[in-house]
């Protein structure tokens, strides 16, 4: 919002305007929602936001870039500090209108990068060519291979992983190539968790995928990987200048100069007294510093017998497992056990084949996991989750609310 009136043109009179603006005056307010709770509004001032672009452009990965495509509303915090951070750099930037449209965009436009939420990324990794003549399982074998080595990058030089990305680019197929306008090898991925299996067969397609953390209220950017410091599965290292810490029950504390200054209506601020942002998230940092996210305080929840639950976590390890569910949402709040509503991926829900392979899929979770998180009851459905229809919310993770109500 501006609270200060500007009507001319004049550039002195632009100037004397600039400088009125204080880095800690408020320079957006984005409006967020949780589960079961009232929207907030963000407050970022002008030194939030310079804080988090510059601190993020030092990445290498985006050295002598050409062209980005932008997918995600800019409402998402992310995505809008990624196109600050490409107009910051000097890097032309074309915007899709949504998801059903970008197979066109990239083909129009040829961008080299794309940000991206994991949802994006697991659909086009749906995509990929799968084959079973030897051929085929032996150029697999290779790249499996050779994309190994880029988990690795303390131990190989700068010029090495390039060389092993140019080679791996060399040996993708001709679909995947055009899938992505034939320019395509960086995305940038956040707003959720990236499977560690989709991570790695986008390396070995030659694609760069680096995922970060983050949130509106930090400003949003607090971890990434990059060409030099990757760990696979992990959130990546903090920015220059964020300091991170866990609580005794291992919520993810978040210090800055990006930190959100309030909230633009009254509330209980999750920044405390020290300074520390309090996420809602769970994770763990390891000893050289990379932070993995492995849940959050905010969607767990207490069974009726007072045993607490993770949905998100249930949800992962059964998605991981088969490739018959498009999507899952697991509830149970104040309930004696576990249900779940499973939208099939293939299109008839009510096939039988369809209905055993997914049985099977969750008495084989069943039979591996804690009592209190057995799912008892499932159904499954015939459906579309989508932003339209609220039931994902704008980076499309599950809007847990609305698919309760």
């Amino acid at each position: 919002f501006i609270h200060r009136p500007f009507t001319t043109t004049n550039s002195i009179q632009l100037e004397d305007a600039r400088k009125s603006v204080s880095d800690t005056d408020p320079a957006s307010v984005t409006y967020i929602s949780g589960d079961h709770t009232p929207l907030k509004g963000v407050v970022l001032s002008h030194r939030a936001h310079v804080f988090n672009l510059v601190n993020f452009s030092e990445n290498r990965f985006l050295i002598k870039r050409q062209k980005a495509v932008s997918v995600l509303p800019l409402a998402h915090s992310f995505e809008r500090t990624m196109n600050y951070t490409f107009q910051y750099i000097n890097l032309p930037v074309v915007y899709s209108d949504s998801f059903s449209t970008l197979p066109g965009v990239l083909q129009q436009f040829c961008p080299d990068v794309m940000v991206a939420v994991p949802y994006i990324l697991e659909r086009y990794e749906s995509q990929f060519e799968k084959r079973n003549d030897f051929s085929y399982r032996l150029k697999n074998v290779f790249q499996r291979q050779t994309a190994w080595f880029l988990l690795y990058p303390n131990t190989f030089p700068l010029n090495v992983k390039l060389l092993v990305y140019d080679i791996l680019k060399r040996f993708r197929s001709k679909d995947v190539n055009s899938m992505f306008g034939n320019n395509l090898d960086l995305i940038i991925c956040g707003g959720a968790e990236l499977d560690v299996k989709v991570l790695e067969k986008f390396r070995m397609q030659g694609i760069e995928v680096y995922e970060g953390y983050g949130l509106t209220e930090a400003g949003p950017v607090v971890t990434v990987n990059d060409r030099f410091r990757i760990k696979a599965g992990s959130a990546g290292l903090p920015l220059k200048g964020v300091e991170l810490m866990l609580s005794p029950e291992n919520e993810i504390l978040v210090k800055s100069s990006g930190l959100m200054s309030s909230y633009f209506t009254p509330g209980d601020s999750p920044v405390d007294k020290k300074g520390w942002l309090h996420t809602g998230d769970t994770g763990t940092i390891d000893k050289k510093g990379f932070l993995t996210i492995t849940g959050t305080i905010k969607t767990i929840f207490k069974l009726k017998n007072g045993l607490y639950v993770n949905p998100e976590y249930i949800e992962k390890r059964i998605l991981s497992t088969s490739g018959n569910f498009h999507n899952i949402w697991v509830y149970g709040h104040n309930k004696n056990h576990l249900v779940a509503l499973i939208i099939a991926a293939k299109h008839n829900a009510k096939d039988e084949e369809c209905l055993n392979s997914i049985k099977q899929v969750v008495d084989s979770y069943n039979s591996d996991c804690e009592k209190q998180e057995q799912v008892k009851k499932f159904r499954v459905i015939h459906d579309e989750w989508n932003t339209e229809n609220g039931l994902l919310n704008p980076d499309l993770s599950l809007n847990r609310r609305a698919l309760y109500e």
